[in-house]
């Protein structure tokens, strides 16, 4: 549900459903393309892999793209092959607002108090 909430979306529209098919799509953090391979749930049912405190873009259909940190593990009962995965997320979409305005401000003011000494 929070999940949802954060990303404006229904929890009966989400539940078993590929974000591709929810109108989202996942991009690197620069914006670039993620390759199909590099999706949080191919690297962990199909290649078993692991990553934590990954920033991915995630652009939906409407409205202004999020920024998420992304962690992911295959579940692997038995230890055998991946049966499902576990993928958590956290939107820093404010934190990354919010730190770049304040490097533009320290410019300004860098600039400022550079200049004041001119003359």
């Amino acid at each position: 549900p929070a999940a949802c909430a954060m990303l404006g979306l229904e929890p009966a529209a989400v539940q078993g459903q590929r974000v591709t098919r929810l109108g989202f799509e996942l991009l690197h953090e620069d914006g670039q393309a993620l390759a199909r391979t590099a999706h949080p749930a191919y690297e962990a049912l199909r290649l078993g892999l692991s990553r934590a405190d990954q920033v991915l873009r995630a652009r939906p259909p409407e409205g202004p793209d999020r920024m998420l940190r992304l962690s992911w593990q295959p579940l692997r009962p038995g230890g055998g092959a991946p049966a499902a995965g576990l993928i958590t997320f956290r939107d820093i979409t404010g934190e990354r607002t919010a730190a770049r305005a304040l490097a533009e401000a320290e410019a300004r003011w860098k600039f400022a108090l550079e200049g004041a000494g001119d003359g």
